[in-house]
C-alpha cells in the first residue's frame, strides 16, 4: 500500500515538474522583439499652405449712369461667356455703358473708351488720372486676357468670361452711377494658389514642378497644378513666438469640368521637388545611439545581435529612412533592454 502511494506521489510530482519547469525556463529567457527592413519609395516634396483664387476675374463697372431694368442672373450663378447678365437703360449716349475692371491687375481697366472718359471715371474712384493710359489700344497683349474683351454697346450686358457671378449687390430699378459696380465674375478656367514656403527650402523648387492641392475648404478635392511663380522677396511670418522667413510661390491650377473651387479658400499643397527614389526604412524604435552619438541598429542573425552603423534620412509617418550595410528583409531588434549574451561585437570590429 505504501509503495502504491509512493508511486502515485512520484507520478503527480513528475507531472507538476513537467508543467512548471518549462515555464520557469521561458520566464528567465528574455524575448527580443524584431522588425524587418523594408524597401520604400520616397517622393521628395515640400508641404506648405496658402490660399487659392480665380486667376482671371473681372468687375463690370458703369462708365455712365444706367438704370437696371432687369437682372437676368443671381448671386452665385455660373455663367458662360456671352450669357446675358442684365438689361439696362443708359442715361447718356456713351457708346458702351459698362467697362471691365480687372481686380487681379490692381484695378486695370479695359474697353473701347477714350482717355477723357477713363480719366473722369478714375477721378470718381479716387485714382490718379495720370495712371490712366492715353491710348487703350496700345495696351500690351500680355498684360491680361481681359484686354481682348469688348463689352457690347447694346442694352443687354453680357458676361465677358465664363465663371461665377459674385458681389451682385444691385436691384432691379436701381440707378447705377458712373464708377459703380454691377458685379464681379470669377473665372473658372484657371486658378492661382499662392503658398508660403520657408526661405531655406525654396531653392529646391523650380518653375514647372508638379504640385498637389487639397483641403477641406475646397470640399476635400485633390487638384493638380504647376509651379508658375517664385517670388524674389522674403517676408516674415509669425509662427508661434518666432519670426520665420517665407517666400510666396504661385501654383497654377486647371480644374476639371464639374470641379468647384471657392475663391479665397485655404488649401494644403505638396510641391514635388524631384523624382521618386527607392530607400530602406525601419521603425523609429530600431535606431539607437552610442556614446559618440553614432546611430546604429541591432542586426539579428543565428549567432546573435550585431550593431550595424546607419545614417538616418527622410522621416516618414512611423518609419525612418536608413542607409548602411542592410538589405530588405533583414531583421532588426526593436529598441529595448538587449540581453548581454545576445550581443556580438560591432560590425567591422
Amino acid at each position: 500500500m505504501k509503495y502504491r502511494l509512493f508511486c502515485a506521489a512520484a507520478a503527480l510530482g513528475a507531472v507538476f515538474c513537467c508543467g512548471m519547469i518549462p515555464e520557469a525556463i521561458l520566464a528567465k529567457t528574455p524575448a527580443v522583439e524584431v522588425a524587418a527592413v523594408e524597401a520604400f519609395e520616397v517622393q521628395p516634396e515640400i508641404s506648405c499652405t496658402g490660399v487659392i483664387e480665380a486667376e482671371n476675374s473681372c468687375r463690370l463697372m458703369a462708365v455712365s449712369g444706367v438704370v437696371m431694368e432687369e437682372l437676368l442672373v443671381t448671386e452665385g450663378s455660373l455663367v458662360e461667356a456671352g450669357t446675358p447678365l442684365a438689361r439696362v437703360r443708359p442715361q447718356s449716349s456713351v457708346e458702351s455703358p459698362f467697362l471691365i475692371c480687372d481686380p487681379q491687375q490692381s484695378g486695370a481697366v479695359f474697353g473701347g473708351y477714350s482717355s477723357e472718359q477713363l480719366a473722369a471715371l478714375a477721378a470718381l474712384q479716387g485714382v490718379d488720372p495720370s495712371m490712366v493710359p492715353e491710348d487703350l489700344e496700345q495696351l500690351t497683349e500680355g498684360l491680361s486676357q481681359l484686354s481682348q474683351w469688348e463689352m457690347p454697346s447694346e442694352e443687354i450686358i453680357s458676361a465677358p468670361v465664363s465663371g461665377k457671378v459674385t458681389q451682385l449687390a444691385v436691384k432691379e430699378g436701381q440707378y447705377l452711377g458712373p464708377g459703380e459696380s454691377l458685379c464681379t465674375i470669377l473665372g473658372n478656367d484657371s486658378y492661382l494658389a499662392t503658398v508660403q514656403v520657408p526661405a531655406d527650402e525654396v531653392d529646391k523648387i523650380s518653375l514647372g514642378d508638379t504640385a498637389e492641392i487639397s483641403g477641406g475648404e475646397i470640399n476635400d478635392q485633390h487638384l493638380s497644378g504647376l509651379v508658375c511663380q517664385i517670388s524674389s522677396t522674403v517676408s516674415k511670418s509669425l509662427q508661434g513666438t518666432a519670426l520665420v522667413s517665407m517666400v510666396d510661390v504661385g501654383v497654377r491650377v486647371y480644374p476639371q469640368q464639374g470641379q468647384t473651387i471657392r475663391h479665397g479658400a485655404g488649401i494644403q499643397c505638396r510641391i514635388l521637388t524631384g523624382e521618386p527614389r527607392q530607400c530602406l526604412t525601419v521603425p523609429y524604435e530600431c535606431v539607437q545611439q552610442d556614446d559618440q552619438n553614432q546611430e546604429f541598429v541591432f542586426l539579428v542573425s543565428q549567432q546573435g545581435l550585431s550593431a550595424v552603423p546607419v545614417t538616418t534620412g527622410e522621416e516618414l509617418a512611423e518609419r525612418v529612412e536608413v542607409s548602411g550595410s542592410l538589405n530588405p528583409g533583414d531583421l532588426l531588434a526593436v529598441t529595448g533592454e538587449i540581453p548581454e549574451q545576445y550581443l556580438l561585437t560591432k560590425e567591422g570590429d
